[in-house]
């Protein structure tokens, strides 16, 4: 989906990240911005299930006081 935005489609046709199969690669520069793009992606989600995580314990452990308490 971001190689849609960062590309016209006729700059897609017989290209491929890697320039596999026969195909041309996509240029160093693009590459290197959805290179970019998908490792904060990826960082974004990995804190967004870490706070999640913590939230959730957070609530069992509140929980789990007011049971016995």
């Amino acid at each position: 989906m971001l190689t849609r935005q960062i590309y016209h489609d006729e700059e897609l046709i017989g290209r491929n990240f890697f320039g596999r199969k026969g195909r041309k690669p996509i240029s160093p520069r693009r590459k290197k911005c959805l290179k970019a793009a998908f490792l904060d992606s990826c960082r974004q989600v990995s804190k967004t299930l870490h706070r999640l995580s913590a939230a959730l314990t957070t609530a069992s452990e509140l929980y789990e006081v007011k049971l016995k308490g």
